[in-house]
């Protein structure tokens, strides 16, 4: 079916989870850039630099008109509105090498957008003056959920801060009481008392990489500069003349409302990649007997089932000899769970390949089967005379899911949902204990910080679906019988195992899925009868 079914190399490393940092693009390493939601959106590792900002100035005189450059000068009199003396740095901070590393401030939310127009075209340039297997980018300011999800990477989902516990001071042995972001000396909370003396912040703002990135390499997300967001007039992460609840990873700007240019304020980019190089052409399908015997394995009998969800790339090879409409993948569906123009293109985007196909129609899945049937009867090498291949009834696709574990929750058993070093077993939608609360009845229900389910999306470090041998196979060698994508049996409307946006009941292998039409999560499993040996 794919070079991974007839060619088949399992690499044991495919089955680590997500559920810590994502995998680095070595290109993108190279330029400062963060993964932080892979494999498509990746936040600049500091603040921008007044070194980094003159490169676009420079630019700009160099290469438009007048008016451009004119547009990208700075409001350097914005010091001044702090009532403070502070007439050195309107004079020296943008311009003296002495500052040349130090965030850029006194720049308005529309300037910062315009740095990010031109670096998006820099980078493009960039990038096809290199071997990258990326094919286009855009450079932005992140949204507030962007922002907040990267500064949290590795924590809870409530963090505070972006590091490990709720206070600012370091506790470890080496820098125990060592603040760790630049920020107003003063009180953090009542009776509290002043910082201790052991390093104190910045006079005003410190270099791009002062004090500890985060757990990602990510360098003062609270502290030292508020960084301008996506979201019109709102900045976050507090600054270096801003107290230590406003420098709070869930806590808004203290000039939000206003977009002009401030002397606490500056940003950080994140680039989103809109579309990866093909990584490898199409070619027709052409059968592998060792890859055929180790991509369909027994359950019963002569019942067989395919060890991962049909992939995108399997599926894509059927649509080589039938290309009619009723069978195309459909898109439209993920237009209205992600603005990502990458994530739009599932089902023919590079990286997707070995991704399950899912925004099928059950005809489509049928048609797969039938198609699949035939070119099986014309290989003169079949290791089985007559088989057909098909959709599943519920019974064969639980004791399947089951894999040899009688009455089990999950297919590694349960009730549990993690494995002992704590990552979860499945992709899926958990409901963490966190959000859980009871109504007045004592009734469970359950609550998310501004209804954003994409927190629980997350939980298990991945927002959509997985290449198809992910996580651990069940005792049978199935990858993904539950979670990640529903998978269609042989009654039309009728799913099993949940997707990745279910919750851990929904997962459950006794439980019944329901679909009117195709939708991005819902694939299928190919089953093979060996109807004559």
């Amino acid at each position: 079916m794919n070079r991974i079914l007839y060619c088949l190399i399992l690499i044991v490393s495919s089955q680590v989870l997500f559920a810590q940092r994502p995998p680095e693009i070595k290109e993108l390493k190279k330029l400062g850039l963060i993964p932080v939601s892979f494999p498509y959106l990746y936040l600049f590792e500091t603040e921008v630099s007044n070194a980094g900002y003159k490169e676009y100035q420079t630019w700009l005189k160099n290469n438009v008109d007048s008016n451009r450059y004119k547009a990208s000068l700075l409001d350097t009199l914005a010091w001044r509105k702090i009532l403070s003396y502070y007439e050195p740095l309107v004079k020296h901070y943008h311009v003296h090498s002495a500052y040349s590393d130090y965030p850029m401030v006194n720049i308005s939310q529309q300037q910062a957008r315009d740095f990010c127009l031109w670096k998006t075209d820099r980078l493009n340039e960039y990038l096809k003056t290199i071997h990258t297997e990326i094919d286009s980018i855009i450079v932005r300011l992140p949204s507030e959920n962007e922002w907040m999800n990267a500064a949290r990477i590795g924590l809870p989902n409530d963090a505070p801060y972006p590091w490990k516990g709720d206070g600012i001071r370091r506790k470890d042995k080496k820098y125990r009481g060592n603040v760790q972001l630049n920020i107003i000396s003063g009180q953090v909370k009542p009776g509290e008392g002043l910082f201790p003396s052991v390093n104190y912040p910045g006079f005003v703002t410190t270099p791009v990489k002062s004090y500890w990135p985060s757990e990602v390499g990510l360098w003062n997300m609270s502290g030292n500069v508020s960084e301008w967001i996506q979201e019109s007039g709102k900045s976050k992460g507090g600054s270096w003349n801003q107290g230590a609840y406003r420098a709070r990873i869930d806590q808004p700007g203290f000039y939000d409302g206003d977009s002009s240019a401030n002397c606490e304020i500056g940003f950080r980019y994140i680039v989103e990649i809109v579309s990866f190089k093909p990584k490898q052409p199409l070619v027709p399908l052409a059968f592998d007997k060792k890859g055929f015997k180790k991509e369909f394995l027994p359950f019963k009998d002569s019942l067989f089932a395919q060890i991962t969800e049909l992939s995108n790339y399997e599926y894509q090879q059927f649509l080589l000899e039938n290309p009619q409409p009723e069978y195309q993948i459909q898109r439209k569906n993920w237009e209205s769970i992600t603005p990502y123009s990458y994530v739009q293109q599932y089902g023919s985007a590079g990286l997707f390949q070995d991704y399950p196909v899912v925004n099928i129609s059950y005809e489509a899945a049928v048609a797969y089967c039938a198609w699949l049937t035939k070119k099986y009867e014309a290989w003169e090498k079949r290791p089985y005379k007559k088989v057909v291949f098909r959709l599943p009834s519920q019974e064969e696709w639980e004791l399947a899911a089951r894999g040899n574990r009688v009455g089990s929750m999950y297919p590694w058993g349960g009730p549990y949902l993690r494995n002992y070093k704590a990552y979860y077993l499945a992709n899926f939608c958990p409901l963490e204990a966190e959000y859980f609360d009871r109504d007045n009845s004592g009734k469970f229900y359950y609550h998310y910080p501004n209804n954003d389910l994409t927190i629980s999306r997350y939980a298990d470090g991945v927002e959509f679906l997985v290449w198809g041998a992910s996580y651990f196979p069940n005792d049978f060698g199935y990858y993904n019988t539950v979670g990640n994508a529903a998978e269609m049996t042989n009654q039309k409307g009728i799913s099993r195992g949940g997707s990745w946006n279910s919750n851990q009941f929904e997962i459950q292998i006794d439980q019944l899925g329901s679909y009117t039409e195709p939708n991005c999560m819902l694939g299928f499993r190919v089953f093979m009868e060996v109807l004559e040996e």
